[in-house]
C-alpha cells in the first residue's frame, strides 16, 4: 500500500522483515519510511508505504530492490534471520543495504561486515523499547492501522518483549 509516492530530493529507509512465503507460514512486511529532519534538529520518520504477504524471499527480494531505487535508493534494513538470509543474499549488491560489524570475529586484522541486521531476543528487546521510545515522543508516524496493532499486543515480559508470534511482522517491517 502507498500512502505517499517519492518526493525527489527527500531520503528514505525501508525495515524489513522476511517471511519463507508459504501458506501457513509467517509473511515478509516492510515499511518504508521517509525521514524528515525537523527545525528542532530531530528526526521525524513517516511511514509512507508499506508490502505485506505471502512472498516468497526471491520475488521479496525483487520488491524490495525495486520500492528502494523507487523511493531515492532507499537504505534497506533487512533482518538476516531465517528466510532474511536469503533476502539479503539476493540484495548483496544493492548499494545501500545495512551492515553491521561482527564482535571478536576479524579478516585480516579489520572487523567482518554482515549485511542486513541479526536478531535474537536481546537485540528484538532493545529494538521495540527504541521504537515505543519514538512512537512516544511523536517522531514516528505510523499509517498502516494492522501495523499499529501488532505493535500494540507486543508486551515486556522481564527482559523480553513477547507477542503473538503469528501477527508480529508488520511491527518487526517498521522498526
Amino acid at each position: 500500500r502507498v500512502w505517499e509516492e517519492p518526493i525527489l530530493g527527500a531520503r528514505y529507509l525501508i525495515g524489513a522483515d522476511s517471511g519463507e512465503g508459504v501458506p501457513g507460514g509467517d509473511p515478509s512486511s516492510a515499511a518504508v519510511l521517509k525521514a524528515v529532519w525537523e527545525g528542532d534538529g530531530g528526526l521525524r520518520l513517516i511511514e509512507v508505504a508499506t508490502l505485506h504477504g505471502l512472498i516468497e524471499p526471491a520475488r521479496y527480494a525483487t520488491a524490495l530492490e525495486l520500492a528502494g531505487r523507487w523511493y531515492n535508493r532507499a537504505w534497506l534494513c533487512i533482518e538476516r534471520n531465517g528466510p532474511g538470509l536469503l533476502v539479503v543474499e539476493y540484495l548483496a549488491n544493492y548499494p545501500r543495504m545495512y551492515r553491521y560489524e561482527t564482535r571478536g570475529k576479524r579478516r585480516r586484522g579489520r572487523p567482518t561486515e554482515r549485511l542486513g541486521w541479526q536478531t535474537n531476543w536481546q537485540s528484538k528487546t532493545c529494538l521495540f523499547l527504541e521504537l515505543a521510545s519514538w512512537i512516544t515522543a511523536g517522531r514516528l508516524v505510523l499509517r498502516d492501522r494492522d501495523g499499529v496493532v501488532e505493535i500494540q499486543l507486543l508486551q515486556l515480559d522481564g527482559a523480553k518483549i513477547v507477542g503473538d508470534a503469528a501477527r508480529d511482522d508488520r511491527a518487526y517491517g517498521v522498526a
